[in-house]
Parts: C-alpha cells; sequence; structure tokens
C-alpha cells in the first residue's frame, strides 16, 4: 500500500503539514476558520512536527502491516482496510480506553483531551489529491509512495463466546444489565480490576450508589503498582463511589419474591443493594499452585514462553510486551512491560515522579542501559514513545535516559539506524 514517509534530512520545520491537515478536516475548509475557531473547539492535526536538538520530522499513523492498535482495540473503533490497507478509525466506536497509544510504538496516535477521543491520520482517503500533508511540504520531506507487499495476511480475530451454566436472575449481556439498572438504586461490584471499575463507572453515571468490593489487598494488583492502586483508590472515594478490600463474600441474600438484597461479607458485615455484578477477572484459586512450589502473582507467573517455575509441560509463545491501559472518571493508566520490578532490586533501576496536587503518577524501570517497564498515571499522552523503547530494546545513554526520565520523549530519540529502519525501510 502507499504510505507516508517522512525524511528528517529535509523537514524544516514550518508546521505546513499540521496546517493542511487541520483545513482538509475541518467543517469550513478554511485555514484562517480552522485555526482560529474549529482548533479551540477540539479540532486537532493528525501529522505532528517533533523537533529535538535542531533536528525536525513530521510523524502521523503508519498504517501498519500488522497494527497493534488494531489488536488492542477491544471496542473495534480501530480497523485494517484489506482493500486500501488504511487503518480506518470509527470514533462512535471508541470508549476512550487509550490501549491504542500505549500499543502504538510510532506514538502516532493522540489522545483529544476536549473530546475523549483518538486522533490519528486517515491517509486523506477519499481526497483526489492524495494527503495534503504531501502536497503542501515546500521541501519535499513528506513522499507517498508503495511500500513493499507484506508478507503476513492480517486476518480479524473474534473472540469465542463463553458458555455458562443458565441461572434464573443471571445475565451476560451488558446492556440487559444497564437496561434493568435503571429501576435500582444501589449496586454492588465484585472486583477491583480493569472490569468492575468500568462496569462501576458506568451504573455510577446511571445514578446509582455502588459499592466496589475487592478480595484482595488492593484493587488493580493484576494491572498496576501499588501507588497507581493508590492514586485510583482516591479518586474512586473523590467522586464517590464506595470501595471495600480485603473482604470476600459469603453470602448473596435474597428476598422471598428473589430479588437480591444484599451482600454478606466474610467480616460480617453488610451492603444492601438490589443490583450484584461479578466481575469474570476475580482471583483464581491458586492453592494447589502454590502448595507445589509455583511462582504466584495473580495468576500463575510464566515465562515469554509460558514455563512456569515448577517441572512439567509448556506451550511454546513468542515474546510479547505486557500491556494495560484504562480510564476511570477521567483518571487514565497504562503500565508496560515489567511494571511490577520492585524498586530494591540490585538487577533494576527505577525512577519516579509524583505530583501531589495533579495526582500524576509516572514510574520507568531500566535494566541493563534498556527501558523494560513503566507505569503512567494521569498524563499518558507519551505512553507509545515510552512503549517503543521497550519494543524495539533500544539502549540508551545516560543523557536519552535522562530525558526519559524527564517525562517528554519523543521519535528522535530513537538511535538514527532505528529511525531509517522502522519508518522509512
Amino acid at each position: 500500500m502507499k504510505r507516508v514517509y517522512p525524511d528528517k534530512e529535509y523537514c524544516i520545520g514550518c508546521k505546513l503539514c499540521e496546517l493542511a491537515c487541520l483545513t482538509v478536516h475541518s467543517k469550513t475548509k478554511d485555514l484562517i476558520l480552522a485555526y482560529t475557531e474549529e482548533r479551540v473547539a477540539g479540532l486537532v492535526s493528525s501529522i505532528q512536527v517533533v523537533e529535538n536538538s535542531g533536528t525536525c520530522v513530521a510523524l502521523s499513523c503508519r498504517h501498519c502491516d500488522e497494527p497493534a492498535c488494531v489488536a488492542v482495540c477491544a471496542a473495534g473503533a480501530l480497523s485494517k482496510n484489506r482493500d486500501s490497507g488504511v487503518v480506518e478509525y470509527n470514533s462512535e466506536k471508541c470508549v476512550g480506553c487509550w490501549s491504542c497509544i500505549v500499543s502504538c510504538s510510532y506514538g502516532a496516535i493522540q489522545r483529544n483531551k476536549l473530546t475523549n477521543k483518538i486522533i490519528k491520520c486517515d491517509l486523506c482517503s477519499g481526497r483526489d489529491e492524495g494527503p495534503a500533508c504531501v502536497q503542501v511540504c515546500p521541501n519535499r520531506a513528506l513522499k507517498f509512495y508503495e511500500s513493499p507487499p507484506a508478507s503476513v495476511e492480517l486476518h480479524p480475530s473474534i473472540s469465542s463466546n463463553i458458555e455458562r451454566e443458565e441461572i434464573n436472575n443471571v445475565l451476560n449481556d451488558i446492556h440487559e444489565l444497564l437496561k434493568i439498572s435503571k429501576d435500582i438504586k444501589r449496586a454492588v461490584v465484585i472486583g477491583g480490576d480493569v472490569g468492575g471499575l468500568k462496569i462501576s463507572e458506568s451504573l455510577f453515571n446511571l445514578g446509582l450508589e455502588v459499592a466496589i468490593v475487592e478480595e484482595g489487598e488492593r484493587i488493580l494488583s493484576r494491572s498496576f503498582d501499588r501507588k497507581a492502586s493508590d492514586i485510583m483508590a482516591r479518586r474512586i472515594e473523590e467522586v464517590g463511589l464506595r470501595l471495600k478490600c480485603g473482604v470476600s463474600v459469603d453470602e448473596i441474600i435474597c428476598g422471598k419474591d428473589g430479588n437480591v438484597r444484599g451482600v454478606l461479607f466474610s467480616d460480617k458485615s453488610f451492603l444492601e443493594a438490589g443490583l450484584i455484578v461479578v466481575d469474570d477477572n476475580v482471583l483464581s484459586n491458586l492453592d494447589f499452585t502454590r502448595k507445589i512450589g509455583a511462582e504466584v502473582r495473580g495468576g500463575l507467573i510464566v515465562s515469554h514462553f509460558t514455563q512456569g517455575s515448577v517441572t512439567g509441560d509448556m506451550s511454546g509463545s513468542p515474546e510479547n510486551i505486557l500491556i494495560n491501559s484504562f480510564i476511570f472518571c477521567g483518571k487514565p493508566m497504562a503500565s508496560v512491560g515489567e511494571f511490577f520490578a520492585p524498586e530494591n532490586n540490585p538487577g533494576y533501576d527505577v525512577h519516579l515522579f509524583y505530583d501531589e496536587i495533579k495526582q500524576s503518577y509516572r514510574k520507568l524501570i531500566f535494566k541493563e542501559f534498556s527501558l523494560v517497564g513503566y507505569v503512567l498515571v494521569g498524563d499518558i499522552d507519551f505512553a507509545g514513545i515510552f512503549t517503543s523503547f521497550i519494543k524495539f530494546k533500544c539502549k540508551l545513554d545516560a543523557e536519552t535516559k535522562n530525558k526519559l526520565c524527564e517525562g517528554s520523549p519523543d521519535i528522535l530519540m530513537w538511535p538514527d539506524e532505528l529511525f531509517i529502519k522502522e519508518w522509512n525501510p
């Protein structure tokens, strides 16, 4: 397919490409109105000029042959057009989880803070003249041409339906759940990981009093470190939800009519509720694995090849990067790679940043001159760039490492050979 390829040797940083993108995607198609009025209302250019130490380059979506953003988009808002090769975006399906931003190793997807949606290049699809950014570039730093055909064809992946035992008054459909919740005042959500928090937010936005119950000692224990969990716990209380950790459900109490009345917990406390929601991601029964000496942390710990820490069979798997991202009540979070690395481990170098006023948190984990993991809370705009340093296993000098720790990385911090290989193959 034809793609836009940037050349940092010829880019002069004039940003005409950004203005052209704004104009073409504006309602008025007028440069002045697009810049002075529509930009204030949320219009953002999908191509961005990055500058570092006198070098400039204009970056936009690469429309990858195997796009990571499409693979992680659970809402189906991103898809690969088999005919044109364009990675297409449906804003109506987007739920603002920011998984695509975190997974994009090229920093090509942005967050529109006004609309709670993403911004990405559509290659000016349907425009006879092709991409506007290429057309206006005065120094031909942007080129639009055919790339070699991909050796692997991309196929959509459809998850199988999970068969459940039919039980009266149990709903598997989230839309049915939200429909009946209109007649209910209080709800208890069992499970304090990402799924539990998101359904809690949905019910809370419908006007219900919601209590989140987590059997573990803290929420988000499988997806984020303790500091990130503490920040989110504070956010839960700020918005008016109730949080209860360290207890399990002993009994769900029902009335004579069969309707739910509330939940009795292991500490003998009781919460009144007309709706009980159990997150699928509750803790597994791992007692038997602990007894045989296997390493456990929320689940069975395995290597990149799904090997456990005790003798037994294994199933091969390619090396993958663990990625978590979501937004709860306006607070975005992301964790990638080896984010559970302990701060006192001599094999790791952990750098922390925390702004108590903004409740913004950044944790970067380095190992052997490379970034191997991170946690971001609040400001996740540069998540994709951080991910790129992990994905491509970049060796870092002291200057580059310091810039990463400052929290504003960019593509121009890549080694020159990596930039040439990944952006202009």
